[in-house]
């Protein structure tokens, strides 16, 4: 059976994870970034210095800034715990590893702060390599913004190692049990068919928050990422999550319920095409055209006169 490497991407919420990247980061004085199993970045990077800003300007010193990534991530993953280390600059940088099953999906990278003189001869220095010569100039800049990053005793580095550690595991534990139980209510049949208004009946919890905010904001700009923020799941679990649950695309499910509701306005109350359109979210009254005969069958003008 071939192997399938864990989506990171599907398990957590990118959005909810840079919002807290950030704070950690602006709480430990450390540039933070999220990536995959391959390296690949899930979130943007937090606090990132000018000094590995300039680093990785160079594509020679980047190229070895990559294998860092890379070889940290996958120590961290081995040893089952963070990994401390010095980068081939010399700065400090630490992996902890997310494992999703037993598998590394990937790793919260941090660091980009100067060891303390005592601590510097005992980490271990990664992706060393031989550099051709480097602009005068440039180096200059390079040891200007060096001196601007922040000096951490490793003592300090293992304290927010391990916090990320904890609070990494939590959420990908909680993460994991929301569709751990989803999947065994979807396995033993709960689904019975859709409750009163339309609701279903079958494991919404998860994407209830979702359900709701539609149902009193429709006429507002609704995007399928706030949504999935707001239930705390991937955009991509809570697409799949939200199809199955309702039987209609994300898109779909807004546009049926503004067009039923510019419906109600139509039979009801002596309003123009284009206000209840406006009223409803849509700011292109061709395109309100176009949604209303797809859902409806018929235009609005002549849903109105009939």
């Amino acid at each position: 059976m071939p192997f399938t490497a864990p989506n990171l991407d599907y398990i957590i919420n990118a959005h909810n994870y840079q919002k807290i990247q950030d704070c950690l980061s602006e709480a430990s004085d450390m540039a933070m970034l999220i990536v995959d199993f391959q390296g690949t970045p899930v979130t943007e990077h937090s606090r990132c210095s000018a000094y590995c800003s300039l680093v990785r300007s160079n594509p020679e010193l980047n190229n070895l800034c990559r294998k860092c990534d890379a070889r940290g991530g996958l120590e961290a993953a081995r040893l089952s715990k963070p990994y401390i280390y010095r980068c081939h600059m010399g700065i400090l940088d630490l992996a902890v590893p997310i494992v999703l099953g037993g598998v590394y999906a990937g790793a919260i990278m941090a660091g980009q702060v100067v060891p303390a003189d005592e601590d510097a001869q005992e980490l271990e220095t990664i992706a060393e390599g031989r550099l051709s010569a480097i602009d005068g100039d440039f180096f200059a800049e390079l040891e200007k913004q060096k001196k601007l990053l922040p000096v951490m005793s490793r003592d300090r580095v293992q304290i927010i190692a391990n916090m990320l550690f904890q609070i990494n595991n939590y959420m990908i534990e909680e993460a994991l049990l929301k569709i751990e139980l989803n999947d065994r209510l979807e396995a033993s049949g709960s689904q019975d068919g859709r409750a009163a208004e339309g609701r279903p009946a079958y494991n919404s919890f998860i994407i209830r928050p979702a359900l709701d905010y539609i149902a009193s904001h429709y006429h507002e700009r609704i995007t399928l990422d706030e949504m999935a923020s707001r239930c705390n799941i991937s955009s991509s679990y809570f697409s799949k999550l939200f199809n199955k649950i309702t039987g209609e695309t994300f898109a779909n499910y807004v546009n049926t319920l503004r067009i039923r509701k510019a419906c109600e306005y139509l039979d009801q109350e002596d309003i123009p095409i284009t206000t209840i359109a406006f009223n409803l979210g849509f700011d292109d009254i061709s395109y309100f055209d176009k949604v209303f005969k797809k859902i409806a069958g018929t235009t609005p003008s002549a849903y109105k006169k009939n």
